[in-house]
């Protein structure tokens, strides 16, 4: 690696330290931490994590990580390295110049959502280098090529999606230099069609689950085809709105400027055809994926974050480093008066679209990362940190509502008492089926304190429900009018996340 490329990664490392260190991680990250420190055994872990809608790969290394350690930042470190892998190899293989690779280095997702943020989102984008690297090789290794689009099709649907074109790209590779050997090829095809089915086995969630039931309504209604529309700008522009407080999750584009993001959709569309209209493969690396996430996307009402659009950056960074393999160039348009036109539309089109995207990622990858480092995503951290300083170990928590409980629970060392399920736990389950119906959470509260030789409870409200003000009255009016005095209460409302800003009642039973 050449000096200038191990400053980068050097400075890549180090920012990245620094971030983790000061993000306080949410719901999503510190719920896969728990299904995975709370589960007895492996068997345990894959019914915990049934519902999530995701394949095992991320839950099994950090299944494997919790039986040494129960602190959540250990979750962070694995996926430090994870990152920092990723970007060597991207900075040690990737055939592009030294401002390009800092770009993408520092671009939105891979600098901030898939990197500060710890999911299984940054193992797709590694396993998709290694693939570049391992199929860019004089002499492919075959094997290791499809292993590691098993793997890739086990970290998330959207990362099947993406495998399924980079296997037919490599069996199409494979056919071509060995065409006697059909018993290899068909060894291969099962390998990846068992890895595929056994993702979509863990993948596809029962009826029950609230991913399933959030998802009724008619087809054509404005909120689908709006999301539908706003994928590649979301994509490729994902600036935040930093006229928000609540920016994640926000565009600049889509809230302030929805002509100009409405103009830029069909543009944005079709411009990978002008760059990649004589690679063959690297059209169907990008639009195949693409397409069958925005199908998805459009079918499920629930799917708005972020995140999922940053599979549009990596399939066209990973379509333009296989491009660089002039043997899969091909040209099915045999007209030489098309190729021509072609060719100037790629000339003139290249450097305005990839270099307005890569700049736009790099500031809202600087500017999110700037924004997590200063104020918190979630206030769950703070909530955590705020309990265990101010009451003893035996502390009864509960936490309301449920779903906003794992951003506190990931931080505490024990489990806590969610009133919705009337029970102890940590990770949310995505079941949708709450045991208490909202008016006898009061009641449901008030019992368990009442029949619990506990004398000291921690209450947390979270700010994005919206029963806070009648629970908030209960607790101060009824409850502190029986046998409870409340000791201290604290806000916590600076959190990114709206919903994730918690108000806390330390409360002490009198006899």
């Amino acid at each position: 690696m050449k000096w200038n490329s191990l400053l980068l990664l050097i400075l890549f490392i180090i920012l990245t330290i620094i971030g983790l260190a000061n993000h306080a991680m949410w719901l999503d990250e510190a719920n896969c931490w728990l299904v995975a420190r709370d589960s007895h055994s492996f068997s345990e872990m894959l019914v915990n994590n049934c519902n999530s809608g995701h394949p095992l790969i991320w839950n099994i290394l950090l299944f494997i990580l919790t039986r040494f350690t129960a602190n959540i930042m250990a979750m962070q470190v694995l996926h430090l390295v994870i990152s920092a892998t990723a970007a060597y190899l991207f900075l040690r293989y990737a055939p592009f110049n030294l401002l390009f690779k800092a770009c993408v280095l520092f671009s939105y997702f891979i600098f901030y959502e898939y990197n500060i943020i710890s999911r299984n989102y940054s193992l797709a984008w590694l396993f998709l280098i290694i693939f570049c690297v391992l199929f860019l090789r004089e002499k492919k290794n075959y094997f290791l090529l499809v292993i590691t689009l098993m793997l890739l099709a086990n970290v998330h649907l959207f990362a099947m999606f993406t495998a399924i074109p980079l296997f037919i790209m490599t069996l199409s590779d494979y056919s071509l230099h060995n065409k006697n050997n059909k018993r290899i090829i068909l060894l291969y095809s099962l390998l990846f069609s068992v890895a595929v089915v056994a993702a979509l086995i863990i993948i596809i969630p029962p009826q029950q689950t609230l991913i399933i039931r959030q998802n009724a309504g008619h087809y054509l209604n404005y909120g689908r085809i709006s999301k539908a529309l706003s994928y590649f700008v979301r994509g490729f522009y994902p600036m935040p709105d930093f006229t928000d407080v609540h920016y994640w999750n926000t565009n600049f584009i889509i809230s302030h400027l929805k002509i100009i993001g409405l103009l830029l959709t069909p543009f944005l569309f079709i411009a990978p055809f002008f760059v990649f209209y004589n690679k063959p493969f690297s059209l169907l690396i990008f639009y195949v994926p693409n397409l069958l996430i925005l199908v998805f996307i459009f079918r499920l009402q629930l799917l708005t974050s972020v995140h999922y659009k940053g599979y549009t950056i990596m399939l066209l960074i990973i379509a333009l480093w296989l491009s660089k393999d002039e043997r899969l160039t091909g040209n099915f348009i045999k007209s030489s008066k098309w190729q021509s036109k072609l060719t100037n539309l790629k000339t003139y089109s290249y450097i305005p679209f990839m270099y307005s995207i890569l700049l736009c990622q790099v500031v809202a990858g600087i500017y999110a990362y700037c924004k997590d480092v200063t104020v918190p995503l979630s206030e769950g951290k703070n909530v955590a940190a705020y309990i265990k300083a101010n009451s003893p170990d035996s502390t009864l928590v509960m936490i309301e509502p449920y779903y906003q409980g794992p951003a506190v629970a990931g931080y505490l060392d024990k489990q806590v008492y969610y009133p919705e399920k009337a029970a102890y736990g940590s990770f949310v389950n995505w079941d949708s089926v709450m045991h208490i119906p909202r008016k006898d959470l009061y009641d449901c509260i008030a019992e368990k304190m009442n029949n619990t030789k506990i004398r000291q409870f921690a209450i947390v409200l979270a700010f994005g429900d919206d029963s806070i003000k009648t629970m908030q009255n209960y607790i101060e009016t009824r409850l502190s009018k029986q046998d409870y005095s409340i000791k201290e209460r604290k806000e916590f409302d600076k959190g990114t996340i709206r919903s994730e800003n918690y108000v806390v009642y330390l409360i002490n039973k009198r006899r």
